[in-house]
């Protein structure tokens, strides 16, 4: 977690009570997708997140994981001749299994 206070704090990063540690989660492809440009994925710390989860997705393993998934999103879509949008997150979660990448939850 980089969880960032949104008040000024005294003392360190390292006082107070004890951080959280979220169970492992996957994002959703749609959090990388643009709204308005088309062909246009956001990967590593720009990708679509609220506060609270970008504080464990900004990261640096999973900002690399993103742009994996990112780079392999695009790559199939070319293949497949279709967009990124249109382009089905289950197919490129298999293609990012293929590669060795994960591990993934079942959910």
């Amino acid at each position: 977690m980089d969880r960032h206070p949104n008040r000024t704090t005294v003392g360190t990063a390292n006082t107070g009570g004890g951080g959280y540690q979220p169970e492992p989660y996957d994002i959703p492809y749609r959090a990388i997708v643009a709204r308005k440009i088309e062909n246009l994925l956001v990967a590593g710390r720009c990708h679509s997140a609220t506060a609270a989860a970008a504080s464990s997705t900004r990261v640096t393993a999973t900002a690399m994981a993103l742009g994996q998934a990112a780079g392999t999103a695009a790559a199939l879509a070319h293949k497949l001749g279709t967009s990124v949008a249109a382009l089905n997150g289950i197919r490129l979660r298999e293609e990012l299994v293929a590669q060795g990448a994960g591990p993934f939850t079942d959910a």
